[in-house]
């Protein structure tokens, strides 16, 4: 039996072994694509059958990535209050959404994907489950797979 640290210098011997370690170890597309998310109302009675989703972008996106660099430098030495901490979470799903189902207007027709609308709801108090479960959502690697 070899040791772990014989094994690894195995594949450094051998023409291009680390790279191909390496390259069975790569995240893959498919992880920085956007996944549809429907959030679980907390009353069971309309649990999902409200019918809204979200699409996300997840940890691994490049949406993600800027967004993170964004929050980095408008808070870099700040400490943030409860309310501006909100205003970031939801900030970060908005930067991290590329689209919605299930949403209509007045008229109950379907409505077009609106950053901003989504920020207000986000940020209303009535809507904080789903705010929390979107970030949950984001972060959880077999959401993207």
């Amino acid at each position: 039996m070899a040791w772990p640290c014989q094994r690894a210098a195995h594949f450094t011997d051998k023409k291009q072994g680390i790279k191909n370690m390496f390259d069975t170890l790569r995240i893959g597309q498919k992880a920085k694509e956007s996944k549809k998310f429907t959030p679980v109302h907390p009353n069971e009675e309309i649990g999902t059958s409200h019918g809204v989703s979200l699409m996300l972008c997840g940890k691994h996106s490049t949406e993600y990535r800027n967004s993170i660099a964004k929050y980095i430098k408008r808070t870099k030495g700040k400490a943030l209050g409860a309310e501006e901490s909100i205003r970031e979470s939801a900030r970060l799903i908005v930067d991290c959404c590329d689209g919605w189902e299930g949403v209509t207007d007045e008229a109950g027709k379907s409505a077009k994907f609106d950053k901003d609308k989504l920020t207000a709801i986000l940020l209303d108090d009535d809507f904080r489950w789903m705010r929390l479960q979107a970030e949950v959502f984001q972060q959880a690697d077999d959401n993207f797979f």
